[in-house]
């Protein structure tokens, strides 16, 4: 009776050990999945960053060329 038991104790913390191991695991899938989605958005805040730059660019450029045609440089 006392092996019976000592084998469900054993198994019990086996099991306990699992769980925990399980938590940590989604904890840190969890994690890595924030840190994606900031990394994500960091990107797409460049792109829209980078995609403004350009248009402020052409509008220079357009500006710029219409003030040379007017002063005939």
């Amino acid at each position: 009776m006392d092996d019976i038991n000592e084998m469900l104790d054993i198994l019990r913390e086996q099991l306990v050990d699992a769980e925990t191991d399980l938590i940590k695991k989604k904890e840190a899938r969890r994690e890595i999945k924030e840190m994606k989605d900031i990394i994500d958005a960091d990107y797409e805040y460049s792109n829209a960053q980078v995609t403004e730059a350009q248009a402020r660019i052409t509008r220079l450029e357009r500006r710029m060329g219409e003030i040379l045609s007017e002063t005939g440089v």
